[in-house]
């Protein structure tokens, strides 16, 4: 079977019931953990020799990201997210740092970013270089910085952004898994448990009118969900870090799905969530299409 950067992807409803006026019809695109896959790929370790991909044995790298993310971009209004670790995996991250890695992030040009841990394993003066010199927003609303003033005028870190290139403003919040202070020595950054500091950054961006919430964060799967279930404002979940493959049905190749693509969390009071995430090392690209209309509380 040709390899080639694998789609897949899903149509849903956020907001059934709608009234008579249309509701925003986007997609998302998302990719996690690609660590530094800037080539193609035999496997998630192995070099893509010449003439491999010509024979169809190869899989992933940037230059199929970025064509799948602009052929995504053509075809309607979208939105390109990262959920994390970019960084590090082969000897184009040993040998050119974070450097290397911002300049073919502004390449791909996502609308959002979310810290992983290994953006982190040179510490807080391994990320510098990166986020001085790219052109998007990286979130995380769950880290202090005040061991590393250093970041704190950096104004590409944020908490989370908003989006108004739509007619409705689509807010994105960052988060880190803690553990990441196991992960990497004397980090000069303190991490704190995610759902409390998501509500909080969730809350601030409903004060400000913001119409739909995305969660975008390096956690793993399972903090995924426990996010989606635990956070009331947020309306989609953007995952990396347990580098899950979900897939619904037969899977286009030998990865075993962890679960459905979207993963639907169903919530205490009945409202349903998604979760995505979309494996690693650039082999697979997740898209998912939404409609986000206005309930009719007539017809619920």
């Amino acid at each position: 079977m040709e390899l080639w950067l694998k789609l897949y992807w899903s149509s849903i409803i956020l907001l059934v019931l709608v009234r008579q006026d249309t509701g925003l019809k986007f997609s998302i695109v998302h990719t996690n953990d690609m660590h530094a896959r800037y080539d193609p790929m035999k496997d998630s370790n192995e070099k893509c020799d010449m003439g491999d991909d010509e024979k169809g044995l190869c899989f992933g790298g940037f230059a199929r990201v970025a064509t799948a993310v602009a052929k995504a971009r053509a075809e309607g209004p979208t939105i390109f997210l990262n959920a994390g670790d970019t960084f590090q995996g082969t000897p184009w991250f040993t040998i050119f740092r974070s450097e290397l890695a911002g300049e073919l992030m502004n390449m791909l040009n996502p609308d959002a970013m979310s810290l992983g841990n290994h953006e982190l394993d040179d510490n807080v003066n391994g990320l510098v270089p990166f986020l001085q010199m790219i052109k998007f927003p990286v979130v995380c609303c769950n880290i202090i910085l005040k061991n590393a003033p250093v970041l704190q005028n950096m104004k590409s870190l944020v908490h989370s952004t908003i989006i108004t290139k739509f007619e409705k403003k689509i807010g994105i919040i960052g988060y880190l898994t803690p553990v990441t202070r196991k992960l990497v020595s004397a980090l000069d950054i303190e991490i704190h448990n995610e759902i409390p500091y998501i509500n909080a950054e969730a809350k601030k961006l409903t004060d400000k009118g913001v119409d739909i919430i995305i969660a975008l964060g390096h956690s793993g799967y399972s903090m995924d969900q426990d996010i989606a279930r635990s956070c009331q404002d947020i309306d989609l979940v953007v995952g990396g870090h347990s580098h899950t493959f979900l897939f619904t049905g037969t899977p286009p190749e030998r990865e075993n799905p962890v679960g459905n693509y979207p993963t639907v969390v169903t919530r205490t009071n009945g409202q349903q969530v998604l979760v995505l995430q979309a494996y690693a090392y650039t082999k697979y690209l997740g898209k998912i299409d939404l409609e986000v209309g206005v309930i009719d509380d007539a017809r619920s």
